[in-house]
């Protein structure tokens, strides 16, 4: 029992990494589960697509800062809305 404690104590952090991942793959999860069933109620139809890429700025701090953008999906629902995912 001492060991595992000893073991624990030592690497702590790598629990608390792993607990912070199991986090945010459930919080993706989630948001998925959710979109789709907005899209289903919603009867959301794809319109059309966003290509992704990359761009190089000025932060409001004065540094440079990359940002990264996935492709997307435009989808069009029946309430007017339009999403982008």
């Amino acid at each position: 029992m001492d060991e595992i404690l000893d073991f624990l104590s030592d690497f702590w952090w790598v629990a608390l990494l792993l607990v912070v991942l199991a986090l945010c793959v459930w919080g993706i999860y989630a948001d998925q589960k959710s979109w789709e069933s907005y899209a289903q109620d919603h009867h959301c139809q794809k319109v059309g697509t966003k290509d992704g890429g990359f761009a190089v700025g000025v932060g409001s701090d004065g540094k440079a800062v990359t940002v990264i953008n996935p492709d997307q999906t435009i989808y069009k629902c029946d309430n007017g809305e339009i999403a982008i995912r």
